[in-house]
Formats: C-alpha cells, structure tokens, sequence
C-alpha cells in the first residue's frame, strides 16, 4: 500500500523539487525516493557531528538526565497534552496530527509548519534539558545489574525507562523534521546526534530489549539523515555518518548476558569434573535444579505444574536420562571406572553441564566473526538447537530445556544488528553519490567503482559492494541502490535518488 501522501509527491512537476518520499509496494519493498541537490564535503570536513567530540563531552551519568524527563508532569505529560491539541484522524481519512508530524507518514513539505512550530516548542524543557544534557555525557550507566539477576528476575523487568526514551526520542525526532522543513541544517544534524546517542546509551545495558530499542531510536534518525538529503541545498553527512562507530549499537554483551542466563538461575549448568560434593550432595545439585527449572515454566507462558509432578519430576528425568548420559560421558573421554564411582546427580550434572556448554559455544562462534560468515554458523546452531530438546534425536539433548526453552534467536538479533550498520552504510553511500555529482557537472556514476572522492563502504551483510545501477527515469537518470532481503537481514530496502539542480 502506498504510503499517505507518497503519490502525490511522484507525481513530478515540471520543474522537479528535492525531497524524499516513502512508498511501500505489494511485495513489501521500501522504496524510499530521493530528489536531491549536490553536494560536496563541508569545509571543515566534521563541520557536522553525529558524536561529540571527548573535549566537548561532559562528566556525568546520561541516565540521569534521560530518568529526570520521565517524571510526572515530564515527557509523557507534553505527549498527553499535544495529542490533545492535535489529535490523528488518518486512520479515519482524516487529517494528520503531533502524532504523524514526528515520522514520515507526512513528507516534510506537507508539514503544517506553524502548527508544527507550536508542537515543538511544547518539547523544549524536555529536550534541551534532559535529551541533549544526556547526551552530552561522558557515560551512560542505567545500573540495572543485569548481570546479577536471575532469570525470574529478568524477565520480570518491566524497563519503563527504555519505554520512555522512545517518547523522548519521538520528541527529538518532531524538532528535527521541523529544523529540516525550515532548512535549518546545522539543528538539525544536533538533534540528530542526540537521537544517535541516546540509541547508543539505550543500547549500553546487556539486554537484548534494550539493544533493539537503542537501535529503533537510531533508526529514527536514519530516517531524518534521508530527509536531509532530500532537502533543498542540503549539507553533505558523509563524513558525519563516518565518524559513527561500527556496529553502532553493538549487542555482544547483551548477547553473552543472554547465554550465561540460565547457568545464573541453575548452578548445575556451571558445574565441572574437578567439583568435589558428597554423594548427597550431587543428588540434592539436581533435585534442586529440575524443581528451578520447572518453577520457571510459567514465565514462557507454560502452565503452573501440579505440586506432585514438581516433586516426582527429578527422579522421572534422572530415571529417563541417567544410562543416556553415562553413555556420553564414556564417549567424551571418561572411563568406564570413573563414570561407574560417580553419583547420579553428577553423571546428570556434568552431562548436562557438557551440553550447556556446547550450546552456549557455537552461538559464541558465530557471534565473533563477520555477519556474512557467520550466518551459516547461526542458521546451524538453531537448527541443531531444535533437535536438542529433551525429545530430539540429537545424541547431546538436553535433559532440562533451559537453553531451547530461553534462548532467543541469536542469529536475528545479529541481524538486527546488521541492519542498522547496514542503513548508515547506505546513507554513506548516497552522500557519496551526491558528493562526486557535485564534482561532476551534477553527473551520477555509472558504478560504484566510478566514485573516486570518498571511500564508499562494503555492505556489512555481505561484506561485498552494495548493488548499484544507474537507470534512465523519468524523472531523469536516477541511482539505485539495493539493500535486499537476500542480505540475510529484515528490510527489503530500495534506494533511487535522482539528482536537480538547486
């Protein structure tokens, strides 16, 4: 379905306009459309910054400013208020309203700008004194310890905190599309350091939640970093896209928090074979640990079991498992001697401790090289991760489901990842096109490889060249840059910019 408004602006006047345009297709393609002027790099080169300078940063905790804003009476208050003011009725086929005015539901040049300009000003305290103060310090820190929670715990975290960061970043968002409409570049590129930045501090905290909220709050300025590009007379971002770390919001560590999550909750998990217990002792380790797993059942959604089979449950799966596992312990190296000396609760517990590892390992693996290798490691844990269950035929199943009850998709969130880095590498590559037409008589290359003023970054999904054409439109030779599903990554993205004279 055509986005609000996108077809009135493809229907090209005369003389055509920078701007850009959003339009989904039938087999949910993005195609976002860019009428944009040249430009060459800005003189000094970082004359914009998307991260702030160590000289120009400022002790202190951005949590603290971020938490300030979320109050009573702080951002959720002015959100309540200018809903009220100017209330949405597109779903009606009505009218546009704050709601709308901070995404791309409506291009920049159907903006009500005195409507607009009162939206924004209602968003000042917040975002002057809690948004960019936040994001002007030298560290963020949500103190949270997530590494000190237990799964129950974890799970149980509402994070209202990140919640509001997005009502925050929304409020950054609305100030920077009205700096865009009023050509305002230079506010424009602040605010958008701030939303860059306040993505990268939500992305801080080792949780996956958090990292794919920082990411949303980045991508929320991608998209006003394509508006930019679209606007008349427009600055160059190139090298302000490049100053960006890469991956710009990295989540190893939310990652590795994610796997170590059940050997938090279950001991048993952590055991090794130099662990000296009483024969009790071993017995009481895995008693202990089937009861823990079993309360957890109802955090994924599962039933509450009846008390008599929370009790019976340990001997069942110890009478289930225990040949089973001997039988592996004796193919990992152990002699028949040793495995025979031990108790049952550490047959139990050194098999399932070997099978916990090798899980948590291979997802390690893919996670430490390169997206484009790694996705086959991925694709080939989960898979094998699916037949690990407690009735799946791979010969290291698990005895408790811990890992195929609780673990996520690692390798999505990977991508996710990915295609953040893949967005800005992107961007980089249309600043890049507008770069060398602005040294070209307004001429858009024939390839990539043509584009000689600025390195032009790999694909991060594939690590090979994004795909580039240069078509005959009519609107006028138009580039085309491809970011497609095939990457391995969510988003079918199409990009066609079009060069005009300003």
């Amino acid at each position: 379905m055509t986005r609000l408004l996108g077809l009135l602006v493809l229907l090209f006047p005369a003389a055509l306009r920078a701007e850009t345009v959003w339009e989904t297709q039938e087999d949910d393609v993005t195609v976002v459309r860019i009428t944009a002027t040249p430009a060459d790099a800005p003189s000094p080169l970082l004359k914009y910054r998307f991260e702030l300078p160590p000289m120009e940063q400022v002790e202190g905790n951005a949590a603290v400013d971020y938490r300030r804003a979320f109050a009573e009476g702080g951002i959720g208050q002015v959100w309540r208020g200018a809903r009220k003011e100017w209330p949405s009725s597109l779903d009606d086929g009505g009218q546009a309203g704050v709601e709308d005015w901070y995404s791309t539901e409506v291009p920049l040049s159907a903006l009500p700008l005195e409507q607009l300009a009162s939206a924004s000003a209602r968003f000042d305290d917040s975002v002057d004194g809690f948004a960019r103060r936040g994001a002007s310090r030298r560290r963020c820190d949500w103190e949270l310890y997530i590494q000190d929670l237990t799964t129950p715990e974890v799970v149980s975290l509402l994070l209202p905190e990140f919640q509001e960061l997005r009502s925050l970043s929304r409020a950054v968002a609305l100030q920077t599309r009205f700096a865009l409409a009023e050509r305002r570049f230079q506010d424009a590129a602040e605010l958008m350091r701030i939303n860059y930045t306040m993505g990268r501090h939500a992305g801080n905290e080792p949780l996956l939640i958090c990292s794919l909220i920082g990411m949303a709050l980045c991508s929320t300025a991608d998209q006003n970093a394509l508006e930019l590009i679209g606007a008349p007379g427009s600055p160059n971002l190139y090298w302000a896209l490049t100053q960006l770390p890469t991956p710009l919001v990295p989540i190893r560590d939310a990652m590795v928090g994610e796997l170590d999550l059940a050997a938090r909750s279950l001991p048993i998990l952590r055991v090794s074979a130099d662990e000296t217990k009483t024969y009790d002792e071993w017995n009481a380790l895995w008693n202990r640990s089937v009861r823990s797993m079993v309360e957890m059942l109802p955090l994924i959604g599962a039933p509450d079991p009846p008390p008599l089979a929370v009790e019976l449950l340990p001997t069942f799966v110890a009478a289930a498992g225990y040949a089973h596992a001997k039988a592996r312990l004796a193919a990992w190296g152990y002699s028949a001697e040793q495995v025979e000396a031990m108790p049952v609760g550490q047959v139990l517990g050194l098999y399932t401790a070997r099978v916990h590892r090798e899980i948590i390992d291979r997802q390690l693996a893919a996670a430490s090289v390169p997206f484009s290798v790694g996705r086959p490691l991925y694709a080939a844990a989960e898979k094998r991760l699916r037949n690990q269950g407690p009735l799946g035929s791979d010969p290291d199943h698990e005895l408790l489901p811990m890992d195929s009850m609780l673990l996520p998709a690692l390798g999505a969130a990977r991508g996710a990842e990915v295609r953040l880095d893949r967005q800005i590498a992107a961007l980089r590559v249309l600043e890049a096109l507008r770069m060398h037409a602005a040294q070209n008589d307004g001429v858009l290359p024939g390839k990539l490889k043509e584009v000689t003023c600025v390195p032009i970054p790999l694909n991060p999904a594939t690590g090979k060249a994004f795909e580039y054409k240069l078509v005959d439109a009519p609107q006028g030779p138009t580039a085309i840059v491809t970011l497609p599903n095939s990457d391995g990554v969510p988003g079918n993205w199409r990009y066609e910019l079009t060069i005009v004279a300003e």
